[in-house]
């Protein structure tokens, strides 16, 4: 059964949550759309600005989540949900490691309503479906997935019992925007 209602991940906008920053050279394309990890050497981040929160904003824009917020997902996800975890490790201001894992989702759907999503221009001045400006999802090619990133768009989205799971155990370093579910 598709789901009513999804939402856009967003980082917290307190400025007491910490930064998680990567050694020099690393880019955010070290992790890349369609390629699956077997083997993955986990990225060493330095917490700087604040403190350690669930959802770990970082240099490299990945999803950095603790492993609660990762067992949160975890119990709440689909059958139908295909991510992958790749462990990372974040030391603290103190030189504590924790371990952190980057939710990796390989495989991206096309489950954007061609038609009412806003997309941006490319290089050459036209409109380009990799540039999604405001996505409207299509609710005819959800199914029954909870955790999604569409082809061509920067943002993961989870399901409403998701979310209201990330909410109950009160998890921190991230907020959420209702997005646009349209019926066909």
């Amino acid at each position: 059964m598709a789901q009513k209602i999804f939402y856009n991940l967003f980082r917290s906008s307190d400025m007491s949550f910490g930064v998680g920053y990567t050694p020099q050279g690393l880019y955010p394309t070290l992790r890349q759309e369609g390629k699956h990890y077997d083997k993955w050497k986990p990225v060493i981040f330095e917490l700087r600005d604040g403190i350690l929160t669930d959802y770990l904003v970082n240099d490299l824009g990945w999803e950095l989540c603790s492993p609660l917020l990762r067992s949160i997902i975890d119990q709440n996800a689909s059958p139908s949900d295909a991510y992958e975890w790749l462990e990372n490790i974040v030391v603290d201001q103190d030189g504590i490691l924790h371990t952190y894992y980057a939710l990796h989702i390989p495989d991206r759907p096309d489950v954007l309503d061609e038609e009412w999503t806003d997309y941006g221009y490319g290089m050459d001045g036209k409109i380009s479906k990799s540039s999604v400006v405001a996505p409207v999802l299509q609710r005819s090619k959800l199914g029954d997935r909870r955790v999604i990133r569409p082809r061509g768009c920067g943002t993961t989205f989870l399901a409403e019992p998701i979310v209201k799971a990330i909410r109950k155990a009160k998890c921190t370093g991230m907020k959420f925007k209702k997005t646009k579910v349209r019926e066909t």
